[in-house]
């Protein structure tokens, strides 16, 4: 393997443990974290059961979606830290077990997919 393949892993390596180490170390960040994850979460299922079908324009509906939903996840995550943590992490390791399924069975889109779909109209809103 070449010189890049494990300067890119060991420097990976590096700045996680150092993420974690500092995320450990103060104790209001990992709701705030984990509420902006459930809220990127919620915006993606958000956007694919309902705003997809907005046709003007895709790309900033799905970016204003996201963030909005971001913001939302972290505001939760201060005022209600021991909730979000509860519902975050099963959240996240459901939506990591279903993405983990779709790439080995396929057959299910991932977001940049569905927003692909949108923008070049191969889908037709139901009336």
């Amino acid at each position: 393997m070449s010189l890049t393949f494990w300067l890119i892993i060991i420097f990976t390596v590096i700045v996680g443990l150092a993420v974690g180490w500092f995320i450990s170390k103060i104790e209001w960040i990992p709701p705030l974290v984990l509420g902006g994850m459930l809220g990127w979460i919620f915006s993606l299922v958000l956007y694919q059961l309902a705003l997809k079908y907005i046709q003007s324009n895709p790309d900033v509906v799905y970016w204003l979606t996201v963030a909005v939903s971001i913001v939302i996840g972290i505001v939760l995550g201060y005022y209600l830290p021991s909730h979000i943590l509860i519902i975050a992490t099963s959240f996240i390791g459901a939506y990591a077990i279903i993405r983990g399924l779709s790439f080995v069975f396929g057959h299910f889109p991932n977001e940049g997919e569905i927003v692909n779909i949108v923008k070049e109209k191969k889908i037709r809103p139901t009336k």
